[in-house]
């Protein structure tokens, strides 16, 4: 069922770093997978489902959300347990710091935009604060939270457009990132229910319909409705993620529906230990816990290098949100 912590304290500690340095170009796809119920990321390989490593430990309390930073290769990680978010370099799996206040109050959603805001989705959102913000380009300062989705439930990153999901009124809000996101409308209707994980995939916005075992598909320019996607073991759908490639739904019942990021056709349905009460997953590239899988690989002359060139979309850059 839904959690209700209360309370954060307001600061970042340590303060954050400058980015890391851009992966090498070999670094492959990956899924992070954020597990409350194991306490930590599982890190699996994007193409193989295998698990390659795991986050945990300072940083990662209850982890209900995530989100990758795919231009300063930053992981983010949404914790329930004490209402803060973890900042992880992607490339290491090194925590960098943890950022708390500014309205951080169940985290179930993060996002990351082209203006370096970090959007944290609040579903219980004392005092309003629906969605906090936050800049990556400036020590992660708090800036002023957005208070017109005050039960926010995920976070995508569009074109031009951030989404934030209403979970209790059906209803997706749009925000214009060019215009220190302004309230620009809404989108209602249509299958949302009880909408939770959004991903914006090339042109289109996708909610997860947790009341429905259901994806509601829209346009990201006109808004209009495209179509619902159904079927693929949906079940109470949370967080979703994309890469290039796969369109990816965190269920309610520990498993992760795979489907084409192009059609919606399903792919299958990725379950195991790995995969434990997971409210939020994202797609990014991970290089600390991969070098022996990739000397494997070179070992074999590189015969899976075509994996290698699955890059995740240049329009979202997380849509984790859950």
């Amino acid at each position: 069922g839904m959690k209700s912590p209360y309370g954060a304290a307001i600061g970042c500690s340590p303060p954050i770093p400058s980015s890391p340095p851009a992966p090498p170009a070999d670094c492959p796809n990956a899924i992070y997978v954020a597990n409350y119920g194991s306490n930590n990321i599982a890190i699996l390989d994007a193409s193989t489902h295998a698990q390659l490593g795991t986050i945990s430990g300072s940083g990662v309390n209850g982890p209900v959300s995530v989100a990758y930073d795919r231009i300063k290769q930053q992981l983010y990680v949404g914790n329930w347990n004490d209402d803060t978010v973890g900042v992880f370099n992607a490339a290491t799996n090194v925590k960098m710091g943890i950022l708390s206040g500014n309205g951080i109050d169940a985290p179930y959603g993060v996002g990351v935009g082209n203006e370096g805001r970090l959007y944290v989705a609040n579903l219980d959102a004392q005092g309003g604060k629906g969605i906090s913000r936050f800049d990556t380009n400036n020590q992660f300062a708090a800036l002023p939270a957005l208070t017109s989705t005050p039960y926010a439930g995920g976070i995508a990153v569009g074109v031009n457009k951030v989404f934030a999901s209403n979970y209790f009124n059906n209803t997706i809000a749009i925000f214009d990132p060019t215009n220190n996101d302004a309230y620009i409308g809404s989108i209602s209707g249509n299958g949302l229910n009880k909408p939770f994980g959004l991903a914006a995939v090339g042109l289109n916005v996708y909610a997860a319909n947790n009341g429905a075992n259901t994806l509601s598909e829209f346009d990201q320019t006109t808004l209009g409705f495209v179509r619902t996607v159904s079927g693929n073991s949906l079940n109470s759908p949370y967080g979703m993620a994309f890469n290039a490639t796969d369109m990816f739904a965190a269920n309610g019942n520990s498993t992760i529906s795979d489907f084409s990021a192009t059609s919606g056709a399903a792919f299958g349905v990725l379950a195991g230990s790995s995969i434990n009460q997971t409210y939020g997953v994202a797609a990014g590239r991970s290089c600390g816990v991969l070098k022996k899988t990739m000397d494997f690989r070179r070992s074999l002359g590189n015969a899976k290098a075509p994996l290698l060139e699955r890059e995740i979309s240049s329009h979202g850059f997380a849509a984790s949100a859950t």
